[in-house]
């Protein structure tokens, strides 16, 4: 029960970089599993491919906001434009999923305009860029996460760990939020009408295994070594069909390499889906050997789904639901994986209620994800507004 002098309504800005991948993803679970006296906005420097997203924020009532990019449009147009935004509402909070030296921005418009409630985010457990991983600037990415934010999450222990470093969290813990999956979508099976249109669509012939990869054409995702094992897959494997679903900035070069290898009669490109759970539930197998990940959305997933994922071992294994569908392997050599790929589709696993019911038990849906967050937020608001 709420004293006299709490608030009964809060509202949040989430900043991000763009729609696509696990962030985005998340930010979406937390919008559709809110409390209700939460309301969240949204503002990235791009939500391309993200209509359906959008719709669905729209839906719940998120304002969505598209931040200019300072290289291209000038660092006074972005300056001026989130603090136009900061002043359009008196937010409670700004969560930032940009960390490090990029976010500062961000933080001095929530201080200019009186948030007292500054949250980053910890999603991953390397950066994409060289001079990010130079020690320096890797120090200097930490030490200015510990001095902008009020508070710490993560969706894992590895990359709080990475993002604010081991220093910084034995002074400011980190909350963790799991990545959850809305299970309700993983409830129905795949039905054979649904099975023979994925056939038919995917040209898919009887007794043809399906392996398959989600996740956006970007050097993390380590889509060389994947068309590598395709390679050696097509001169050890049975018949089988590779689906990459997803779309990204090196998806061009990623096609032009497949095909220079001679595999696209072997490989489908079938870009950003819809249909995710019914394609997991379509799949023989999921590989994801990312050479590094926060805590990938698309594990618990597939593990929702059923089906089994080779996981590379740089990746959490926090994500692993203990029901005997991961395994995680080095990227260091394709034979072991591919020798992994072609046994594991013949395994038998678990039934689809155990799956859900473990899913839930570790506390890796959308419905607990959504509720353990808000309960936070509104402790973590409330306590920097009495400071």
């Amino acid at each position: 029960m709420e004293t006299s002098n709490q608030k009964s309504e809060y509202r949040v800005l989430h900043i991000f970089s763009g729609y696509g991948g696990g962030i985005s993803s998340l930010i979406l679970n937390l919008l559709e599993n809110k409390s209700k006296d939460f309301t969240f906005d949204i503002m990235a420097f791009s939500y391309k491919g993200g209509e359906r997203f959008l719709k669905r924020v729209h839906a719940i009532g998120t304002e969505s906001y598209l931040m200019p990019r300072p290289r291209l449009e000038g660092w006074k147009k972005f300056w001026d434009f989130i603090n136009q935004v900061m002043v359009a509402h008196a937010y409670d909070a700004v969560h930032c999923h940009i960390d490090g030296l990029r976010a500062v921005p961000f933080q001095r418009a929530a201080v200019r305009h009186h948030i007292h409630t500054f949250i980053l985010h910890a999603h991953k457990t390397q950066y994409e860029r060289h001079f990010d991983m130079l020690p320096f600037v890797r120090y200097m990415n930490q030490r200015t996460n510990y001095g902008i934010a009020t508070d710490y999450m993560t969706c894992s222990k590895l990359a709080a760990d990475f993002i604010f470093g081991s220093k910084y969290l034995l002074k400011r813990k980190a909350t963790l939020i799991h990545n959850g999956v809305n299970i309700s979508a993983y409830k129905t099976a795949l039905s054979i009408k649904q099975q023979q249109a994925y056939n038919q669509e995917f040209g898919v012939e009887e007794d043809t295994l399906v392996f398959m990869h989600v996740g956006r054409f970007n050097l993390q995702k380590n889509h060389d070594f994947i068309l590598q094992l395709i390679v050696q897959l097509k001169m050890e494997c049975r018949p089988f069909v590779f689906l990459f679903a997803g779309d990204g900035e090196l998806f061009t070069e990623v096609y032009a390499k497949a095909s220079r290898m001679g595999i696209l009669n072997s490989v489908r490109f079938i870009g950003h889906r819809n249909d995710i759970p019914y394609l997991l539930k379509y799949a023989d197998l999921l590989i994801l050997p990312s050479t590094w990940e926060g805590l990938p959305t698309v594990a618990i997933e597939s593990q929702a789904a059923g089906t089994p994922i080779i996981l590379s071992d740089s990746i959490t294994r926090e994500c692993d639901m203990n029901l005997g569908l991961v395994k995680f392997l080095p990227i260091t050599s394709t034979s072991i994986w591919t020798e992994a790929m072609i046994s594991r589709v013949r395994k038998e696993y678990p039934s689809p209620e155990k799956c859900l019911s473990m899913i839930q038990k570790n506390g890796f849906t959308a419905g607990s994800a959504g509720e353990s967050y808000c309960n936070c937020l509104k402790k973590i608001i409330r306590n920097n507004e009495r400071k």
